[in-house]
């Protein structure tokens, strides 16, 4: 049966090609092989741009993702606008709205990011990292009430997400509620008992309480499990001053 250029089995096969480009790609350039990395990418947008149709809006998905990857990030975002608009499936529809509010993120424009992502939140409330995410565009814009509950609603939603304890705990300690973030990070201790960065962490409040023994206590326990995280040295610092 003969093929045309809008038939969905002949788009697909065009997407999966352009898949397994740029996956060759990615690996050519992890490997140091720049040209030819840069030539499988080629090909795989080309594949890509010409696999674009309505009937098969997830092509304007894959192409912006690979936009955005290679730092063209307003055609990128053209790409992901069409995506949006076109979209009938729940996840897909998700996934663009994400994109966006990284993408929004990334370039620090917070009030749009906010608006996609309270829209993801009305689409798809389970979708991954969407209230640490909130909690970071909420707190990026001085709204620390809403960090918190949001950094609070990630933990709800994920307690082992180590960077909403790591980051609500910063808030508190900037706000100067040390007792809070101590008990915060008491709650992420509990919920991840071989995480050395909240040990570390909980050092640095016990610094700021000016307690050096219990400081040292979690920044040893915090060294025994990992004697390679960065954070420690500066810490141990900052504990010999106390």
């Amino acid at each position: 049966m003969k093929r045309f250029p809008n038939d969905p089995d002949h788009l697909i096969t065009h997407q999966r090609l352009a898949a397994v480009k740029i996956a060759m790609g990615e690996r050519f350039a992890s490997l140091g092989l720049i040209e030819q990395a840069g030539h499988m990418m080629d090909q795989g947008e080309a594949l890509l741009r010409a696999a674009l149709s309505e009937q098969e809006p997830l092509g304007y998905l894959l192409l912006a993702e690979l936009l955005v990857g290679k730092g063209e990030l307003d055609e990128g975002e053209k790409q992901l606008l069409t995506a949006r608009e076109l979209m009938q499936d729940t996840e897909q529809k998700a996934q663009v709205e994400f994109n966006l509010a990284n993408l929004a993120i990334n370039r620090e424009r917070f009030p749009e990011a906010q608006g996609y992502l309270e829209r993801l939140a009305e689409i798809a409330p389970s979708y991954p990292s969407i209230w640490y995410a909130l909690a970071v565009v909420h707190r990026s814009q001085g709204h620390r009430a809403e960090a918190e509950q949001y950094y609070r609603r990630a933990i709800e939603a994920d307690s082992t997400d180590v960077r909403a304890y790591s980051e609500l705990a910063a808030l508190f300690v900037d706000e100067g509620e040390a007792d809070q973030a101590r008990d915060l990070l008491l709650q992420g201790i509990r919920a991840l008992p071989q995480s050395a960065h909240l040990r570390a962490l909980m050092a640095m409040v016990y610094v700021e309480k000016k307690d050096r023994r219990r400081a040292q206590e979690y920044l040893s326990e915090a060294e025994r499990i990992n004697p390679e995280l960065e954070i420690i040295a500066p810490i141990r610092e900052l504990v010999k001053k106390i």
